[in-house]
């Protein structure tokens, strides 16, 4: 779904960066979609893991559904992490995409050190992806393209609009 959603909008942040206009709006529908969408289907993979893994994979795999919402759940940040790439790509600012390699490198060395169960690869995939989106934020919080910024943009944007209860 992220990478989906990147190249849905691909062209539109391309088109607003021609325009010199913000791209932060597309950024927050990119993040709040994938969010939303690997969120349910985390929480679907939570509540029926075992029955869908059955299914896709055959009673051999059952025993492996306990992995199968912490991997979804996983796999949306990595997901994120490309939304975010793409975004900055999309702008023309490659950094971020040397970052992601570079993250890769480093997930790569601890998966040869640290293989021992299925829990620990999690484990490192979070932590790795984690990582990313700190050093993301760390990098571009401050500019029209941070996950914050846009954030606190879009709550403001709602208190405005009188659709939320907080002050």
């Amino acid at each position: 779904v992220p990478q989906a959603v990147a190249w849905v909008l691909l062209p539109k942040v391309t088109a607003a960066v021609a325009r010199r206009t913000s791209t932060a709006a597309l950024l927050r529908i990119g993040v709040v979609v994938t969010l939303a969408v690997g969120g349910l289907l985390t929480l679907a993979g939570a509540l029926f893991a075992e029955p869908l893994v059955v299914l896709v994979f055959g009673e051999a795999y059952r025993e492996g559904a306990g992995y199968f919402a912490p991997l979804i759940g996983t796999t949306t940040i990595t997901g994120l992490l490309l939304l975010l790439m793409n975004h900055q790509l999309a702008r023309g600012i490659d950094s971020f995409a040397w970052w992601i390699a570079g993250l890769g490198c480093l997930e790569a060395v601890l998966f040869l050190f640290l293989h021992g169960s299925v829990g620990q690869l999690i484990v490192i995939e979070l932590v790795v992806g984690v990582l990313g989106v700190l050093l993301y934020e760390s990098a571009f919080g401050r500019s029209d393209a941070g996950l914050s910024r846009s954030i606190l943009a879009m709550r403001k944007r709602r208190s405005a609009d009188g659709r939320s209860r907080e002050p």
